[in-house]
């Protein structure tokens, strides 16, 4: 194990794990444009080209999102597709067998939902992300990658129990 790459994902999972417990979309999407950078670093370190390319394009997608936030204007549909379609063509330069997959389609996810309202349905899309990542980095062996993804994993799951829990309990 490279400490390089490993100190990069460290202080990548320290950033997003601010955006996990942030309540302001504006602080979340901040964070997770640095979160980004530092993930970006480590794969680079790593090769694993497809998660730098995805990390890219999170970056930019996320500072067109605050963008949208702080004029408080609803995200519109174009903008999903260009990313969603950015991020596809990624998968395709970048391909390196199935497993060079997973980011793309964990990206795809989390650009449609990260747009979203519906907090309960971004959760779920959290959850198919968070797999896709997990499986990615333990292909490329990015630690604090694979660290990162159990702990979205988790609490997200955690807060969707609370979620459901509250909903039986606010009647």
């Amino acid at each position: 194990m490279s400490i390089v790459p490993f100190t990069l994902g460290v202080i990548a999972v320290i950033l997003y794990v601010v955006t996990l417990i942030s309540t302001n979309k504006k602080t979340i999407l901040v964070f997770l444009i640095l979160s980004n950078i530092f993930y970006g670093l480590q794969y680079l370190m790593l090769n694993a080209y497809s998660g730098v390319y995805v990390c890219l394009i999170a970056i930019f997608r996320t500072l067109v999102y605050l963008k949208y936030e702080k004029s408080n204007r609803k995200i519109d549909t174009f903008p999903i597709i260009v990313f969603v379609c950015i991020t596809i063509f990624s998968g395709i330069m970048s391909y390196n067998g199935i497993v060079s997959l997973l980011p793309i389609i964990g990206t795809c996810v989390y650009t449609v939902y990260l747009s979203g309202e519906d907090i309960k349905k971004f959760k779920y899309a959290c959850i198919i992300s968070s797999s896709s990542w997990l499986l990615y980095n333990i292909f490329v062996k990015a630690y604090a990658g694979i660290i990162s993804s159990i702990i979205e994993i988790i609490t997200v799951v955690y807060s969707l129990t609370k979620l459901k829990s509250n909903r039986f309990t606010k009647k």
